[in-house]
């Protein structure tokens, strides 16, 4: 084919893709107007939940667990970000490894070939060795948990109304702050 009969094709076909373009419908005018409005509302919503639990004098404070429970379960919590944070933290670096290091040069795309067994045997074990470090002792502490005579009665009347719940205990109270 001759170099004029492929400009002409280039043409021809650049003249039809701007005719379909101009018959494409657009949105109208205020179709899309409510979406501001939307967010700004979601944000201000969102801030003040933020907001609101942020009270200096709150008698239950996630960051200061005042009984021995409290103060358990705090300690297996913790651990368990601190697990889930390196995790993360490892996942986010191979994957920007990989990214930098495999990125498109403009080569070709080699032949796709199978696995590497032993990889894939790892990253198989690898999680289930962190799910077993999160789950030991998460159901140790929940069996901990239940074994402690925590001396609670739970008082229920027979119309359903109500539920009352005491608790007697020889330590601290809860509005006692100790450190």
């Amino acid at each position: 084919m001759s170099r004029r009969a492929m400009n002409r094709r280039a043409r021809e076909s650049r003249a039809r893709d701007k005719e379909q373009s101009e018959k494409m419908v657009s949105p109208r005018a205020g179709q899309f107007a409510g979406r501001g409005r939307g967010r700004l509302v979601a944000l201000v919503v969102g801030v003040g939940v933020v907001l609101a639990g942020c009270a200096e004098n709150a008698p239950q404070d996630t960051f200061d667990p005042a009984g021995s429970n409290a103060r358990s379960i705090d300690g297996l919590q913790r651990m368990l970000f601190y697990i889930s944070g390196v995790v993360g933290l490892i996942v986010f670096a191979v994957i920007g490894y990989a990214l930098w290091k495999y990125k498109d040069r403009g080569q070709e795309i080699p032949e796709q070939t199978h696995g590497n067994p032993k990889l894939e045997v790892l990253l198989t074990i690898l999680p289930a060795i962190v799910l077993a470090m999160v789950a030991v002792p998460s159901i140790a502490k929940v069996f901990e948990l239940d074994r402690k005579d925590n001396d609670c009665v739970i008082n229920e009347e027979p119309n359903g109304e109500r539920a009352r719940l005491a608790c007697r205990s020889s330590g601290p109270r809860p509005g006692d702050r100790q450190r």
